[in-house]
């Protein structure tokens, strides 16, 4: 779907006269913790990951406690008591300029929650979130592929920011926190 017909689904989606209804949103707290469990189950199926119960739940779990301005922090979308979708961030004190910042790690709205305001409501809030923490920018990343992602983006205005992504994770980082200085090799599982 070409980004400016995501965008007119959106805007269509619900209106009261000229104004754009959004969903409501606000802090996950730890009697959210069910119903974010939940929309963690459905992100990560939707990415094709695979994570058991336990992990969702200790996900959950740090999601509605935050520490200090480090986090992690969630944000959740509701219309009445249907929670249609959460951002879930970090605090961070990037080396570039020492000023606080927030990380999006992941926006995740549900299936048959697309195209209702879900994901334009919590990037305001995040925002929001940002202003009134005194954090100097939100920063993330997103799926070259995710049409989606990328229309909502830029329907908001969002440069993109010129950065590579990388990841050490599973047999590549137990391998480089053992032979590091040295190269990793490419076929390390």
């Amino acid at each position: 779907m070409p980004f400016g017909a995501a965008r007119e689904r959106h805007l269509h989606a619900r209106r009261r006269g000229d104004r754009l209804l959004m969903p409501a949103t606000r802090l996950a707290a730890p009697e959210d913790r069910g119903a974010l469990a939940a929309l963690i189950a459905e992100s990560v199926a939707h990415l094709g990951e695979a994570r058991d119960a336990a992990a969702i739940a200790e996900a959950a779990a740090a999601l509605t406690v935050p520490h200090g301005r480090v986090g992690p922090f969630c944000l959740l979308a509701f219309e009445g008591e249907a929670c249609l979708g959460f951002a879930a961030f970090s605090g961070l004190l990037p080396a570039s300029d020492w000023r606080w910042a927030l990380f999006l790690q992941l926006l995740f709205v549900t299936a048959s929650a697309r195209g209702r305001g879900a994901s334009r409501a919590l990037m305001a809030a995040l925002a929001r979130f940002a202003v009134a923490g005194g954090y100097a920018r939100v920063d993330w990343n997103a799926v070259p592929g995710n049409a989606p992602a990328l229309g909502l983006y830029a329907s908001l205005g969002v440069p993109v920011f010129d950065r590579v992504y990388y990841r050490l994770e599973g047999g590549r980082l137990a391998a480089a926190a053992r032979r590091w200085p040295a190269r990793i090799e490419d076929d390390v599982a």
